[in-house]
């Protein structure tokens, strides 16, 4: 099922952008909450091997797909894309920081349903 797209297929139709969200969440839950139990232990056993043998999964970078990586491949990997192409660290940049202003600005935001 591809949420993005059905949410937004719904959302093109007359009404309430509110109520029209509102209700697509509460039916995407209670569809969620009847997944197979197999299906659930097999989550759970994937995580765990995930875990376990410390990988990553990420988006690859072509295709619509993802790759399962060590995580220090993918460190590394980070390290020769960021070296290649003459990254630099800026120590005066702060992701905490960031995040703080984007949030003040979308509750400071008149644009965006609350």
């Amino acid at each position: 099922m591809n949420l993005t797209a059905d949410l937004a297929t719904r959302l093109k139709s007359n009404g309430n952008l509110v109520d029209q969200c509102a209700d697509f969440v509460r039916n995407c839950n209670q569809k969620i909450d009847v997944i197979p139990d197999s299906t659930s232990k097999t989550i759970k056993d994937i995580r765990k091997e995930i875990k376990d043998h410390d990988l990553i999964v990420t988006k690859a970078d072509k295709g619509n797909s993802v790759v399962i990586l060590k995580r220090s491949d993918y460190r590394q990997k980070i390290l020769e894309f960021l070296n290649s192409n003459n990254a630099t660290q800026c120590d005066t940049f702060s992701f905490s920081k960031l995040n703080d202003k984007v949030r003040a600005a979308i509750h400071g935001s008149k644009y965006i349903c609350k």
